[in-house]
């Protein structure tokens, strides 16, 4: 197990779907989520989530497939609380 951060600059993209407070897994647009890192062996990445109201939430990220990813933690940054966005 590595348990590496990984990172990729400038990616961003949009839901699919809207995230509720409680989801652990969000789907980005079609195609789009091969811009971000694929964790494995307990690798992961950070992502920034932020509405149109500027409100942003950070998640950490411990797998992508495809255009789906899943959460193990929300509000990551230990600041931000968990927020419900819409698809925007």
């Amino acid at each position: 197990m590595s348990d590496a951060a990984l990172a990729t600059n400038n990616a961003s993209t949009t839901l699919l779907s809207s995230l509720n407070l409680t989801d652990t897994t969000l789907v980005v647009a079609a195609g789009t989520g091969a811009l971000f890192p694929s964790p494995v062996n307990g690798d992961y990445f950070f992502l920034t989530l932020a509405n149109l109201a500027g409100e942003e939430e950070i998640v950490k990220v411990v797998t992508r497939n495809a255009d789906t990813m899943t959460l193990s933690q929300r509000g990551a940054d230990g600041l931000s609380p968990p927020l419900a966005l819409d698809r925007e």
